[in-house]
């Protein structure tokens, strides 16, 4: 009788543990699907896009090819990063905790992009891994790198995630 007590106790203590684990699992989105990890000697920063929820609908889901440069029209946030899509849509900014270690490795350059927007079900939220590009990186590295992240959508999503003009 006297082990049975202590039992019950690791168990409810293992329950409470696992339903912690799943309840912070269902708002860690990163965690249920695939993530790109570039394989190169290519010079990129990898993050997600801060301000995604405010800035894009479900119909931004795909690929996106992007320029990263200063934002130029708000005076409060002149600091800030801004992600501008090929098509010129603002799709959101670089977080403000990433921003000076950003800036230190951008040069404060403008650089070139690409990422994947996607939608999550279960927390019913927009996100996006991007890889961006250094500004050392030159036309041929960078059509590279693309060619390999489209590549990459491909074979772990989907071609549909890929627009038209990128294929």
């Amino acid at each position: 009788m006297h082990l049975i007590i202590p039992a019950i106790i690791t168990l409810i203590i293992l329950l409470i543990l696992s339903k912690k684990n799943l309840l912070h699992r269902k708002n860690d989105v990163s965690s249920r699907y695939p993530v790109y990890r570039p394989n190169s000697s290519v010079n990129v920063w990898e993050t997600k896009l801060s301000g995604i929820t405010y800035k894009c609908t479900r119909d931004d889901v795909g690929v996106v090819v992007f320029a990263v440069k200063p934002h130029e029209d708000d005076e409060l946030a002149k600091e800030s990063m801004v992600v501008i899509r090929d098509d010129g849509k603002v799709l959101g900014e670089i977080a403000e905790k990433e921003l000076k270690t950003y800036n230190e490795w951008s040069h404060g350059e403008v650089c070139t992009g690409i990422g994947l927007i996607n939608y999550d079900e279960v927390s019913n939220s927009l996100w996006c891994d991007m890889m961006i590009l250094g500004p050392d990186v030159n036309d041929v590295e960078t059509e590279g790198e693309f060619k390999k992240f489209l590549s990459w959508v491909d074979e772990n999503y989907s071609s549909e995630y890929i627009p038209e003009r990128y294929r």
